[in-house]
């Protein structure tokens, strides 16, 4: 008798819904339009329903029921919050990715994420793919595809892109924001490899292949294919340091000149002739992020981590605005007479020769080692 007056409470309760939506087609039903009335009115009969054969199924163990219920509402709920934030729940996943796969990239939009290596350097290699040309730029500090397999990875990505974007010829460019060892020690992976083009490590070569003829100022177009870059001179850390602009990604990459670490600087005087340049240059383009090749300080104001270190939990992130760079700049112009280490608050400068400065970083890291090992 009971089931009796469900069902025909629930065919009334039908017939009430469809002609409240026959008498308001196309207009609304209270605050809602008549297709949010009509799926509301769906779900609330589908609860019923499935409400119902629950109790049905269980109308002996009431308590049972109620139990089983309010667990299908607790799943049906944690779907619901998982469809709501599929895209940030993504982005977290990716993050863990970064954490638990070295060397692991993130996209977020035009911006990319790259995660620390296994032996706790950090180095970038941008690829960037235009209708012809792809571009490594720097190739880190090994040699042993064993332990860095660059070759592997850029020879994925380029398959991956080929397999969406098929193509008869398709060129790869390595070059480099300087000549330094650990900027260029991956170079001979691409040796033997076709299509590649290695760009040498000495100013004559970067000048050639980039078509310098007024260095360091020139500001030169680089293009890969419908894609075009800009490329300048900014000498004082290295002879032939150079920055490269990307206007897709709105990027500036400027090597081991700025960074968040220690800015090693030989040649002031053309250090600081560059800044002013690259100052101008960032401050007429619309850049996203300063990209550097390093992280070597951590979020206290002015404290470093020493050379070696591997796990650096408090480092900040390897961008900075364009505000840091002027910041930097500004930092080089007080400090432009004054020889030796100047250290701000997410930098440290080292004036002329840093030979002295490399030996005191290696015993500071030879002496917290030692306090470590005593400590344990």
């Amino acid at each position: 008798m009971r089931n009796r007056f469900l069902l025909l409470l629930l065919i009334g309760l039908l017939i009430a819904i469809l002609i409240v939506l026959a008498r308001n087609a196309g207009g609304t039903v209270g605050p809602l339009s008549t297709g949010d009335f009509g799926s509301l009115a769906y779900k609330i009969l589908l609860l019923v329903f499935l409400g119902g054969a629950v109790l049905t199924m269980f109308r002996e163990r009431f308590s049972q029921a109620i139990t089983a219920a309010l667990l299908w509402v607790v799943v049906g709920l944690v779907l619901v919050v998982a469809y709501s934030y599929r895209f940030e729940l993504h982005e977290v996943a990716d993050r863990v990715l970064v954490v638990l796969v070295p060397g692991h990239v993130v996209s977020h939009g035009r911006s990319v994420e790259i995660g620390r290596g296994n032996g706790g350097d950090f180095a970038i290699t941008a690829q960037i793919n235009g209708a012809r040309v792809a571009m490594v730029l720097d190739t880190g500090a090994s040699k042993e595809p064993a332990v860095f397999p660059l070759r592997q990875r850029v020879d994925g990505l380029l398959a991956d892109w080929l397999d969406h974007h098929p193509r008869n010829e398709y060129e790869l460019i390595v070059a480099h924001t300087h000549g330094h060892g650990d900027h260029v020690a991956g170079d001979v992976q691409f040796a033997d490899r076709p299509g590649t083009s290695v760009v040498g490590r000495e100013l004559a070569a970067v000048q050639e292949f980039f078509g310098f003829t007024d260095w360091p100022g020139q500001v030169v177009p680089f293009d890969l294919g419908g894609r075009i870059l800009e490329v300048t001179g900014i000498p004082g850390h290295h002879a032939a340091s150079i920055a490269v602009y990307d206007p897709w990604s709105g990027f500036l990459v400027t090597g081991d000149t700025v960074y968040p670490g220690r800015l090693y600087v030989p040649d002031f005087p053309a250090f600081l002739a560059s800044l002013d340049r690259l100052t101008d240059f960032a401050s007429a383009r619309p850049v996203t992020h300063v990209m550097g090749c390093h992280i070597e300080m951590s979020r206290t104001p002015g404290r470093d981590y020493p050379i070696g270190t591997k796990y650096q939990p408090d480092e900040p992130p390897l961008q900075m605005t364009v505000e840091r760079l002027l910041a930097v700049r500004d930092a080089a112009r007080s400090v432009a007479t004054r020889p030796g280490a100047h250290t701000f608050d997410d930098f440290i400068i080292f004036n002329g020769s840093y030979r002295a400065a490399v030996v005191s970083q290696l015993a500071r890291t030879a002496w917290r080692s030692i306090t470590r090992r005593a400590a344990t």
